[in-house]
């Protein structure tokens, strides 16, 4: 990793307008019983906004709503694994079987959110049948972007080779 340290946090960007989004099938309990792998600490995501096939949106919990202690914190890992699931979410979709995560570009915060659920806008950048490239925007409940995920980069496994779950 290159880590590049600075006084303060650079200025976010503004957060994104809203998209349209088709329904998404599953529910929460759905997602964690048969998509995803994640224990009940990391079990983040409070409801799925929607997909499309260049975008998605999540409402997820931060690491207060998720009862992790925030001292010390300067970034939230909950939801920044949130959007991790929902990179994993949309690449389900986008791709037609599972994936997981191989990359990520870049991470930048912007800031300590405010507490509250977080909503979670991925906006797709590529797809090719393998591969998905993406990029996660965080936004606290006051409407600040507090980070984003640049370059979220996921493969597609082939059946079977999902982990803790069936394809």
């Amino acid at each position: 990793a290159d880590v590049r340290l600075g006084a303060s946090p650079p200025t976010p960007p503004h957060a994104p307008r809203v998209v349209a989004l088709g329904s998404y099938a599953h529910d929460p309990a759905a997602i964690y019983a048969r998509l995803l792998f994640h224990g009940p600490d990391f079990q983040v995501i409070r409801r799925m906004v929607g997909v499309s096939d260049d975008a998605a949106e999540a409402e997820l919990n931060g690491i207060r709503e998720q009862g992790w202690r925030p001292n010390g914190w300067i970034t939230d890992m909950a939801a920044g694994d949130g959007g991790l699931q929902l990179a994993v979410l949309w690449s389900r979709a986008a791709l037609g079987g599972a994936s997981l995560p191989t990359g990520i570009e870049a991470m930048r915060p912007y800031g300590v959110p405010s507490a509250g659920p977080v909503r979670g806008v991925l906006t797709g950048r590529k797809r090719d049948g393998k591969r998905t490239l993406s990029d996660v925007m965080l936004i606290d409940s006051a409407g600040r972007v507090y980070a984003e995920l640049l370059g979220v980069e996921l493969h597609k496994l082939a059946a079977g080779e999902y982990p803790g779950k069936s394809g």
